[in-house]
């Protein structure tokens, strides 16, 4: 919650706006009407953040037309690219962010820094990225000339050390603003196969996490297509505003936030768990993306590759499971996790780990929870496709 708010941010705003045909007008309505059935059971009103990713050049009229109340990044490659290849040093990358949100000169959002941002920004400390998992059994020589994502630079040396340096710059760039704006999002509890997790590995143990207590305290596209596709997928967008506000009214933690005031959210991504119907349709039983973390490999000198969870490949549908996951989370500052959440065609994807293992968790109560809605295209980059471009599974 924000002053009493349930929480929601969409990834991509131009996109939601497409369902629309671009009429800014009717995406408000729909809003309104989300707004509405957050206030029908009994909050104050929604808190509607907007991920840059989805705004660019389009920030002024969204933030209008919606009523956007804040806006936030979900990672730091979303705004400047990583300018050595095939691995930029992490203070280097962290610098590049840093230097945009205060002058400007990045992009998605941020050509003219945050204050050119007309509702509050939420900073966004990126704990790394390597999204080398997603890219399979592919050969050295395509590895290291493709750029399209999953390919790409890799951030290393993000040390425990440099991770809390730059947590603490977040802080104090936060604590000088309005208390109701103090809020810090990062990248990300579970990203492994990104490169961008706090969850402890056999390498770094609990260090991540233990940056993060340290510095803040532990607490327990546009519209093409014809008339009638435009209609299909703004029906569907309504459905899932409906279905969101359902989620989001269904727990009503009042779990303070930390003695500084800040809140610390945190981004969750929740494909590592088997049994999703999509997941199985594609990839077929017991599949999920701890399959590519076990396969990962290294693509060049010194790359360190694979990852292993200090915890296990576990199951995130698993309420004990996830019961951990949010003592330590709870433990070591992390007022809120932000998960990731789809729907394709009206059909809920990857949802198990929300509904039926952190909701279910015995210790729920003990942090907050927000949707990002995740409304892009889902391609297959699971691994990615070798020698061919992305697949399209589910728009």
């Amino acid at each position: 919650l924000v002053d009493g708010c349930p929480y929601f941010s969409i990834y991509e705003v131009n996109t939601f706006l497409a369902t629309f045909g671009g009429d800014y007008a009717r995406a408000g309505e729909a809003i309104a009407r989300f707004r509405e059935k957050v206030k029908a059971a009994g909050f104050p009103d929604l808190h509607l953040n907007g991920v840059l990713f989805g705004l660019g050049g389009i920030l002024s009229q969204a933030v209008a037309a919606l009523g956007l109340n804040s806006t936030t990044s979900y990672v730091w490659i979303h705004h400047n690219i990583l300018p050595d290849f095939p691995a930029t040093r992490y203070e280097k990358a962290a610098s590049q962010y840093m230097n945009s949100v205060r002058n400007g000169g990045g992009s998605n959002g941020l050509e003219n820094g945050a204050a050119g941002i007309p509702v509050p920004y939420h900073l966004n400390i990126s704990m790394g990225w390597d999204s080398s998992p997603r890219c399979g059994n592919v050969t050295p020589g395509e590895w290291l000339r493709r750029r399209d994502y999953p390919f790409g630079a890799v951030i290393v040396d993000n040390t425990p050390y440099l991770f809390k340096k730059y947590l603490a710059e977040a802080k104090a760039w936060t604590l000088a603003k309005p208390e109701s704006e103090r809020i810090v999002v990062i990248n990300s509890w579970n990203e492994w196969g990104e490169g961008s997790y706090l969850e402890p590995d056999t390498e770094n143990g609990m260090g991540y996490l233990e940056a993060v207590r340290d510095v803040f305290g532990s607490q327990q596209a546009n519209g093409t297509g014809t008339a009638e596709e435009r209609t299909v997928k703004m029906n569907r967008t309504l459905l899932t505003l409906a279905a969101a506000a359902a989620v989001l009214t269904g727990c009503r933690s009042e779990r303070p936030v930390a003695g500084d005031d800040i809140t610390v959210a945190c981004y969750y991504f929740p494909n590592y768990h088997t049994g999703d119907p999509l997941n199985e349709l594609n990839k077929g039983e017991g599949w999920s993306e701890w399959k590519l973390v076990r396969e990962a490999q290294p693509r060049f000198e010194g790359h360190d590759q694979p990852k292993v969870p200090l915890w296990g490949y576990t199951d995130e549908k698993d309420p004990a499971v996830m019961a951990r996951k949010i003592e330590a989370a709870a433990s070591h500052g992390i007022d809120v996790m932000l998960f990731d959440w789809y729907r394709y065609d009206s059909v809920p994807f990857l949802n198990r780990c929300l509904d039926e293992g952190f909701l279910k968790a015995p210790n729920v109560n003990d942090i907050r929870f927000g949707l990002m809605w995740a409304n892009h295209d889902w391609v297959e980059i699971h691994p990615a496709t070798h020698g061919e471009p992305q697949k399209l599974l589910y728009p």
